[in-house]
């Protein structure tokens, strides 16, 4: 959950820290939270409790994603079946990171959120 700071902007209530040198998955993280923050109010003039979490799992898995990524792309060690793994974990990531912003039922056009590619059939046939 997000806690309310003075100058109304909100900041997360983290449990863990990234790697040094992963400060961007940081910001990329925090863009997708205010955006889906931003649509939220948007539509519905407030965040509760239920809205609150959905954003913050998809927050999650995205953060998740970009680590992953990271890796791939950072560590050159890598065995063939290392790297099949880690690209099995961050489809896995993407799916679980449209769930929750699906369920937010935000409109968009079905196309973009700032470059996030979403597709809502696709979110319709998970469910």
């Amino acid at each position: 959950m997000a806690a309310r700071v003075k100058h109304g902007a909100r900041r997360d209530l983290t449990s863990g820290l990234l790697p040094a040198g992963c400060e961007h998955i940081a910001r990329e993280g925090r863009k997708l939270r205010n955006l889906l923050e931003t649509a939220v109010l948007n539509l519905r003039n407030s965040i509760g409790p239920r809205e609150q979490a959905l954003i913050q799992s998809a927050h999650r898995h995205e953060t998740i994603y970009r680590l992953l990524l990271h890796f791939l792309t950072t560590q050159a060690d890598l065995t063939t079946d290392q790297k099949l793994t880690i690209m099995r974990d961050m489809r896995s990531s993407i799916t679980a990171r449209d769930k929750p912003i699906a369920d937010l039922r935000i409109e968009d056009d079905g196309k973009t959120l700032d470059g996030l590619v979403y597709d809502k059939e696709k979110a319709k046939a998970n469910g």
